[in-house]
């Protein structure tokens, strides 16, 4: 019988330059993520993957048209058994409706760091499928339905009441539109949810919370943050910067971007 291992060191490696605040960011986070090297060209990358063969490649786009197609395959050609991700920088938002986005990748958004990996990475540990397995010519439906899959073991979990209050949140939304389309997605992984339109009302809450912002504050997000202390707290905001990210981070909350699905 041969020993396993329990836990692995994902080896990731970070392709591109970092001279943006999205960029460096990004790298911060994933440098949080897993062992990370950081080269800033396709060029330089060949010899750091013939000798580390990282699990992971990311690569870092600044802009539309940073990588061409041609490097996706040469990646593919010299490391077939890596992960290929894109990490899609603030002027690269969009793309999948106005440009030409590359084929072939598994794309996030930069601020959509680490959240965005991190159950990716849980799911490469345990050695259980995900959506950076699916073949590359998979779609977007394809990678939700994968996504759904990894959250919801199985049907009648996700549809059973919570009673516990485990399983249950808050949001806090100016319109219930953005609170119906974010809930409906709770649901399908198991959350019941509850709309709180008042601000006010919000500083009672002692579960988790999710707070769809538009304008924000540091000084209004510190002062929130400890109506929150031992409670998950997320802000989800439009098109976030890379300095809006470490100040709601700093006032103690967690950060995602809208839109979700880029």
């Amino acid at each position: 019988m041969i020993d396993r291992p329990t836990t692995r060191s994902l080896q990731l490696l970070a392709i591109g330059t970092a001279q943006g605040d999205d960029m460096r960011f990004a790298v911060e986070q994933l440098e949080s993520l897993a062992d990370c090297r950081h080269v800033p060209s396709i060029g330089d990358a060949t010899s750091v993957v013939q000798a580390d063969a990282p699990h992971w490649i990311c690569l870092l786009q600044s802009r539309t048209g940073q990588f061409a197609q041609r490097d996706v395959e040469s990646l593919h050609q010299i490391a077939p058994l890596a992960r290929l991700i894109l990490v899609v920088g603030q002027w690269s938002e969009g793309e999948t409706r106005s440009g030409t986005p590359l084929a072939g990748v598994f794309r996030v958004a930069w601020h959509h760091l680490p959240y965005g990996l991190l159950c990716e990475r849980a799911a490469w540990e345990g050695g259980i499928p995900s959506r950076l397995g699916l073949p590359r010519t998979s779609r977007l439906v394809d990678r939700v339905e994968s996504y759904a899959q990894m959250n919801v073991p199985n049907r009648s979990k996700r549809d059973a009441p919570s009673n516990d209050g485990e399983r249950s949140l808050v949001i806090v939304a100016d319109h219930r539109e953005a609170f119906e389309s974010l809930a409906e997605s709770c649901r399908a992984a198991g959350w019941s949810s509850r709309w709180l339109r008042s601000t006010d009302a919000a500083r009672d809450v002692g579960g988790p919370l999710v707070w769809i912002w538009g304008a924000w504050s540091e000084e209004f997000a510190r002062e929130a943050a400890g109506w929150h202390r031992d409670a998950p707290s997320l802000i989800l905001t439009d098109f976030p910067r890379a300095d809006a990210c470490r100040a709601i981070r700093r006032a103690g909350w967690d950060i995602a971007g809208r839109p979700l699905d880029d």
